[in-house]
């Protein structure tokens, strides 16, 4: 505020100086006006709008105008001053001719400034010519900008009237401010027309901006005398923003009053009320603006801030979620957000990308890194597939809501397939629980012509060389081999005769086609059964071998005999029809000898008849049993039939005999009772 007084000093000075010399002994710089806020501060300019007002100070001289300190100690000011007698003056400060003719109480531009570190009479600057504002009453603007490289200009209605390179590119922490002032002065007793400003603002480069706050400021220049009270004050304008008045008579005296605050609003808009910094601020005030990341909607679903659509001078546009936004006007910031689905992906094993929040319709794939995860040893875990069916290891989905997807995993174990001799099959990785197909190459190792190494089982119980194992945990299946012996079987029969030509044998439930057989070593079989004449022949016996031999062993085969005779024991040539236990059936006779017999007869069978003249007598042997068969001969029926010629012959007599008997004893009754009538 002192610096002020030196800069009225300055202006005075051009004028007074040539026609004010008797002046030299005032004393006071009353001031009035108003002071920026100080987020006018650090600017490239000021500028302001005066009342041009007509009226005359006799003992000093009357300025209105705008000004401020640079940042390197500098000074700079424009408006009007109003001299207080008609004369010539200086165009300039580097002029020594006074070459302008002004008219007392007439008001004309001027510009001052003085340089950084200079003392209160290094200023300079320039005038007017007489009448170069407008009409009492009218309104010009008064304004100085830097070209940012320290150059400064003076303007008066837009129109450049002066510049100085002041080596600054802004004001630094001095805000702008606008003062009407009576200088050079030494009473205070001249009254001061009211005077009014308006738009005082200050320049960001070459944009403008409005002063936010004004504080009124009463007092006195540098260098001035303050015995006397400053009767010059300043007033808001009724409820007008950055308009006020100064002059004699006016309300504000001393303490800064706020005249004025600028507001603006900022209007934050948002679907969803989590967003924060809608509300009034005063011009240029740094507002906070934010919203949530995001907003839960539902379980799986939820609405993804993409970003703010800034309206207003500089107003913010992009997709921070907290921003600040100066404000130079009123601002809409209006957030955007899009809907947002959650892919629970979830593995018990392994890695997976692809799950989370997704946009709502997007396509998601979800990708699982390894197919197998190790676990102890001999165990592992295999990917199964999808929850969802997909069986590769990435799945898409379309996700038109919250979606779950898994990954299905199965246990698995390894089963190590080993024999002594040859190669295995089934060796790998199984399901738990799984049964795995075994398998050996294989089967025997010669020894020699009669014994020989074979495949004996399996160490889990298996038996067969294809086989299966229950794969229940990490586990080695060995193969198992024995020493195995030749041996000879000799079946015979129930006469301990050797039979021959057998089809096969059942040993222990393996069939045999050959009479030779390897067989384990202290083992016992079972010769179940022989197959001989097309007839299964139970044998069930049983042998052990511990080294090459013949085993012998009796089955039911029988010789057996059938032979037809008559009564009296004489041979007779039967009919026979037969079946043997095969199903085989004969016809034949029995011969002159009345004599069959056959040989080796599984379970000695055999069923059918003899038929002799007419006569047929059942067979049905079993067992080795034969059988005799007696049939009647031709004089066997003459016989017969002569008995009973002789049968009924006598029975005739005897009945001839009893009747004649039966005649004389009724004679004897008749005459009796003929003699008793009488």
């Amino acid at each position: 505020m002192q610096r002020y007084s030196v800069f009225l000093f300055a202006a005075v000075a051009i004028l007074g100086l040539t026609a004010l010399a008797g002046m030299a002994g005032a004393q006071y710089w009353f001031q009035s006006g108003v002071r920026g806020s100080n987020d006018a501060a650090f600017n490239n300019g000021a500028s302001v709008s005066i009342q041009t007002v007509y009226q005359n100070a006799s003992m000093g001289s009357l300025g209105f105008w705008v000004g401020e300190s640079l940042s390197n100690g500098a000074f700079i000011q424009v408006g009007y001053e109003i001299p207080n007698n008609t004369g010539y003056y200086a165009s300039s400060c580097n002029s020594t001719v006074s070459n302008i003719y002004l008219k007392g109480g007439v008001p004309t531009w001027f510009w001052e400034y003085f340089r950084p570190n200079g003392n209160s009479n290094s200023f300079c600057g320039g005038l007017g010519a007489d009448g170069a504002i407008t009409n009492n009453g009218s309104f010009d603007t008064y304004s100085f900008k830097s070209d940012q490289n320290g150059v400064w200009y003076a303007y008066f209605n837009g129109q450049r009237i002066g510049s100085v390179n002041l080596g600054a590119v802004e004001s630094g922490p001095s805000p702008p401010s606008a003062f009407a002032e009576y200088a050079q002065t030494s009473t205070n007793q001249v009254p001061m027309k009211t005077v009014y400003f308006k738009d005082l603002a200050y320049y960001t480069a070459n944009l403008s901006r409005a002063v936010a706050e004004g504080y009124s400021s009463v007092g006195y220049g540098k260098g001035s005398l303050t015995y006397l009270p400053n009767p010059y004050g300043v007033r808001e304008v009724g409820n007008f923003t950055d308009y006020f008045a100064v002059g004699s008579n006016l309300s504000a005296k001393g303490t800064p009053n706020v005249l004025w605050r600028i507001g603006y609003s900022v209007n934050v808009v948002s679907a969803y009320s989590n967003a924060t910094g809608s509300g009034n601020y005063t011009a240029y005030s740094l507002v906070p603006i934010s919203a949530p990341r995001s907003v839960s909607i539902a379980p799986g679903v939820r609405e993804f801030f993409t970003g703010w659509v800034g309206n207003g001078i500089d107003s913010y546009t992009g997709n921070s979620t907290s921003i600040s936004v100066t404000l130079y006007g009123n601002v809409t910031e209006t957030a955007t957000w899009k809907k947002q689905y959650y892919l629970n992906a979830t593995t018990a094993y392994g890695s997976l990308t692809g799950g989370g929040w997704r946009d709502a319709n997007s396509t998601v794939t979800v990708f699982l890194a390894q197919n197998y995860v190790a676990g102890g040893t001999g165990t592992r875990y295999a990917f199964d597939g999808w929850s969802n069916g997909e069986m590769s290891n990435r799945t898409t989905l379309l996700l038109n809501g919250p979606e779950s997807v898994n990954a299905v995993w199965s246990k698995q174990y390894y089963l190590t397939v080993l024999a002594p001799y040859g190669s295995t099959g089934g060796s790998g990785w199984y399901n738990a629980n799984s049964i795995a197909s075994i398998s050996l190459s294989t089967l025997v190792v010669p020894v020699n012509s009669t014994s020989r190494l074979a495949f004996l089982s399996w160490s889990n119980g298996g038996v067969t060389p294809n086989a299966t194992a229950v794969v229940s945990a990490p586990s080695t299946v060995n193969a198992l081999f024995g020493r195995q012996y030749l041996v000879m079987l000799a079946p015979e029969d129930s006469n301990g005769q050797n039979i021959t030509s057998v089809g096969y044998y059942g040993i222990s439930g393996q069939r045999s086609n050959s009479s030779e057989v390897f067989v384990f070593a202290n083992r016992t079989y079972n010769v179940q059964y022989i197959y001989y004449k097309n007839v299964s022949i139970a044998t069930n016996y049983r042998f052990t071998a511990n080294s090459p031999e013949v085993i012998a062993f009796k089955t039911p085969t029988y010789n057996i005999a059938i032979q037809t005779q008559s009564v009296f024991g004489t041979p007779v040539n039967a009919s026979l029809n037969i079946t043997f236990k095969n199903g085989t059936n004969l016809g034949l006779y029995s011969g002159n000898q009345g004599s069959l017999s056959f040989d080796d007869v599984p379970y000695g069978y055999v069923s059918g008849y003899a038929d002799y003249l007419g006569f047929k007598e059942s067979i049905n042997l079993n067992n080795g049993a034969s059988s005799y068969l007696t049939f009647f001969t031709a004089s066997v029926v003459i016989y017969i039939i002569f008995g009973i010629a002789l049968i009924v012959g006598i029975s005739v007599v005897v009945a001839y005999y009893e009747r004649r008997r039966g005649g004389r004893r009724a004679s004897r009754s008749r005459s009796g009772r003929r003699a008793d009538g009488r």
